[in-house]
């Protein structure tokens, strides 16, 4: 099989815990082709060819010199059989453009995963307003009086990106006037929700393959951090009943949409989020349950592919 990736170099990859390493590396040891381009590298053309500048790649994590990349080309992307789209926010006009385009392959025969059109009209932030009854008091907004309504109910105020990563650009604050700072800053919405006290227990990450629930860890930040992905913990996780229950409609929503892999976070009793771009947490399940899980998502992936 031919396979592509669409994600940042190899080089700047974190190789203790990307995903896409880990799937890259999964992939040639199953003797796939496997391709590397970059997400500006993608063109589609007047004819509705869809090509990209790609290099072959193999993935040894075990070696000092982790990857080997070959001569970067035009290919034509119809000739492959499955493309990851593995592009790391920011999720800009850029990021969408290449949904566009990718989703074009789906009627080529290609499977892209996760579906890039569900990637665009699934955004993390936003899809917890599906299940409304389980997620924490939220305002999306960039009208100030609606804002300064919401810091006087709240008091002490986390606000957030809509559109990053990992923590990123998220900040806490009490005075309305950094809400105002940070509209100025990003030039766009951002997310209200007050500070949970429960984040001190840790942010709970469910990851779902094909909608199923393979695996869950809790993370807890250091002393004086809220936020995740600095110096945290991360260990062993059993979902309550009522987070399962609720996984499982997610995961039904998650199937229906081809998102074949999926992260659902919690805090507390909340819903925060729900990740289906450019997933994580694969290195981190492997080390806590000893398991390799990019093992899994290719078995699933596998079966997705028609013959």
């Amino acid at each position: 099989m031919k396979i592509a990736f669409q994600m940042e170099s190899p080089a700047d990859s974190d190789r203790e815990l990307s995903a896409s390493l880990l799937l890259m590396q999964e992939a040639c040891s199953r003797g796939y082709k496997v391709f590397h381009y970059l997400p500006e590298h993608l063109s589609l053309d007047h004819k509705g060819a869809i090509t990209a500048y790609a290099a072959p790649v193999s993935v040894d994590l075990s070696k000092d010199q982790y990857y080997e990349l070959g001569d970067y080309d035009a290919v034509d992307l119809a000739g492959f059989d499955v493309v990851f789209l593995r592009q790391d926010p920011p999720f800009d006009m850029g990021y969408i453009t290449t949904t566009y385009i990718l989703e074009r392959l789906k009627d080529q025969g290609v499977l892209v995963t996760n579906d890039p059109f569900w990637i665009r009209n699934t955004p993390d932030k936003l899809f917890i307003f599906d299940f409304k009854k389980h997620m924490p008091p939220t305002l999306i907004s960039g009208d100030m009086i609606a804002i300064k309504k919401f810091f006087t109910a709240h008091k002490d105020v986390v606000i957030k990106p809509l559109y990053s990563f990992h923590g990123h650009g998220i900040t806490r604050s009490s005075d309305v006037n950094d809400a105002e700072a940070e509209l100025k800053k990003y030039g766009e919405p951002l997310m209200f929700q007050p500070f949970l006290k429960e984040v001190k227990e840790g942010n709970k990450r469910v990851v779902l393959f094909d909608g199923e629930i393979v695996g869950a860890l809790n993370t807890i930040p250091p002393d004086g951090e809220f936020r995740i992905y600095r110096d945290s913990i991360d260990e062993a996780y059993e979902l309550s009943e009522q987070e399962r229950i609720l996984c499982k409609k997610i995961g039904s929503v998650m199937k229906e949409r081809d998102i074949h892999f999926a992260g659902v976070d919690f805090i507390g009793p909340y819903l925060t989020e729900a990740n289906v771009g450019s997933v994580g947490s694969l290195a981190r399940l492997n080390k806590i349950y000893n398991k390799k899980f990019e093992s899994m998502l290719w078995d699933v992936i596998e079966r997705k592919i028609v013959p």
